[in-house]
């Protein structure tokens, strides 16, 4: 079934919520959040604003244009550019 936890022991202060499907939610004592979920995460919203860095390991898959520091993944350039097998030089 479903489990809800709460860890009150002497400077425990760590919540745990886990489902039967094995989904867990945990609240660490650091402050730390951990979310290990068995099935896909879905969120949905008009904006999702973040604030820090993000880790991912894995592959980021997009069916828009990816913009990095103002240079757009689909339509950047390149200068320097000769035929053959040189090297380009960095995005314009």
């Amino acid at each position: 079934g479903n489990v809800f936890y709460v860890d009150t022991t002497e400077g425990g202060n760590v919540i745990r919520l886990q489902h039967a499907s094995g989904t867990t939610i945990t609240i660490n004592n650091d402050g730390s959040v951990s979310l290990v979920a068995v099935g896909p995460i879905n969120s949905e919203a008009p904006v999702w604003n973040h604030v820090g860095d993000i880790n991912i390991d894995g592959t980021v898959t997009s069916t828009e244009d990816v913009i990095a520091s103002g240079v757009s993944l689909t339509t950047h350039v390149h200068s320097g550019v000769d035929r053959g097998g040189s090297n380009t030089d960095p995005p314009v």
